[in-house]
């Protein structure tokens, strides 16, 4: 069993929201660092967190994501259970019981006035 070390808290409640019953997922690209998983228009990333906490994403250590990239293909399905809260693929389970949640809204920010963009360009 390969524990999930953290994922958004938005894309937890869409997978609760969206997959009511078991759902397959199949490996779309592979990179070093981790794969995607797609499902109808959806893309989801498992793997490390390298590049940053990822809104999409499933963070595993760099551990197992290297375990598991070895094992899988581009076309391998992978199955969301939603009673268990696992994704599965072959005998592997990907389980949510100690994931981690982070917040990835994205807080709005002030505007700027043309004088803070001058001054920032050095034309001030």
């Amino acid at each position: 069993m390969i524990f999930i070390q953290k994922m958004s808290k938005q894309l937890k409640d869409q997978l609760k929201t969206t997959h009511r019953t078991v759902a397959s997922w199949h490996v779309h690209s592979i990179f070093k660092n981790g794969f995607n998983l797609m499902n109808d228009k959806q893309l989801l990333f498992i793997g490390t967190d390298k590049n940053g906490e990822l809104p999409f994403a499933l963070h595993l250590t760099a551990r197992d994501t290297k375990s598991l990239v070895k094992r899988i293909k581009v076309g391998d399905l992978f199955y969301y259970h939603p009673k268990n809260d696992q994704l599965t693929f072959n005998e592997t389970i990907l389980s949510f019981d100690y994931c981690h949640y982070y917040n990835s809204v994205l807080v709005s920010q002030p505007k700027i006035s043309l004088t803070q963009m001058a001054v920032v360009l050095g034309e001030a």
